[in-house]
């Protein structure tokens, strides 16, 4: 059964069995979504599509595909949640680029849970001809005591999928109206200025590290300072399997960890170049003035 006839269903919901069911949610909001971009939006109607979100972290091999005809591309914060069996639950954060794909409902099929996956907030479909596990964060118990997922207008999927999902996704969207715009930010729940400084950090802490070498200089980080006071200093060796590197400054060097160092100004300072499409710096937004 596709999305499509399940949406036509009463209230958009379909009741698998006495445990499980799932709905669609319709809406305008997709339009709106793809004209806060760069003036794009589905040659379709509203509420005739969803929106499916394809992920990739910086380094994947996937992170440079993109469709520019189908797909509109954005930088992005990913969170990951992750579970220690006494710490609990904790999350982390890696930059990448998300490309938004508006595919019809009806292109969209539901797969059905196999016997011993259990129910709950990792539903599948079938887009091309390839079985794509969607990432649901609205499932919950319904009135009737099934387990409800949720399907928004904008489904998640499992970040760094492999390519032959990507290209059957791609396969079966819908072209869009506008023209490709690279270097755009996705803030949809933020702050702009904020998102950016934040992606540019996590962006930071990976070519920083990766590209240091014996003379560049490094910047420590707040809190932190060698002997003399000082936060800049260069470094004479690099123990890259611990993390950590030595400066010059003293006869016997001194050992800085990598987590001390402020990979922002390091990046700055030695000159380590960010992705040419890397957004550019937003401009403060403007606080409401009161009357």
């Amino acid at each position: 059964m596709n999305l499509a006839q399940i949406a036509k269903m009463d209230k958009g919901t379909w009741n698998v069995n006495d445990k499980y069911a799932v709905a669609v949610h319709g809406g305008s909001g997709m339009d709106g979504f793809f004209s806060s971009l760069a003036g794009d939006k589905p040659l379709a109607p509203a509420g005739t599509y969803a929106l499916l979100s394809v992920g990739y972290t910086w380094g994947h091999a996937g992170f440079n595909w993109f469709c520019p005809q189908k797909g509109r591309v954005l930088w992005s914060v990913m969170e990951f949640k992750h579970y220690h069996p006494t710490r609990g639950k904790f999350w982390t954060a890696r930059p990448g680029k998300t490309t938004f794909f508006a595919v019809k409902l009806e292109d969209i099929e539901f797969v059905m849970p196999k016997e011993g996956d259990g129910w709950g907030s990792y539903p599948r479909v079938m887009i091309g001809g390839q079985e794509i596990e969607l990432s649901v964060s609205g499932g919950g118990p319904g009135n009737d005591g099934r387990w409800t997922d949720w399907l928004s207008p904008v489904l998640g999927t499992m970040t760094n999928m492999p390519i032959r999902k990507y290209r059957a996704i791609a396969s079966k969207a819908i072209k869009l109206e506008g023209t490709f715009v690279s270097g755009e930010l996705d803030c949809r729940d933020e702050d702009r200025l904020r998102t950016w400084q934040r992606l540019r950090r996590l962006m930071a802490d990976r070519i920083g590290p990766a590209s240091l070498k014996v003379g560049h200089r490094v910047v420590l980080g707040h809190g932190c300072h060698f002997y003399d006071r000082t936060l800049e200093a260069a470094i004479a060796e690099i123990d890259a399997k611990r993390h950590r590197c030595f400066t010059a400054r003293e006869a016997w060097g001194t050992c800085v960890k990598f987590s001390q160092i402020d990979w922002v100004k390091t990046c700055e300072l030695n000159g380590f170049a960010f992705p040419a499409d890397f957004p550019a710096e937003p401009m403060p937004e403007k606080s409401a003035q009161t009357a």
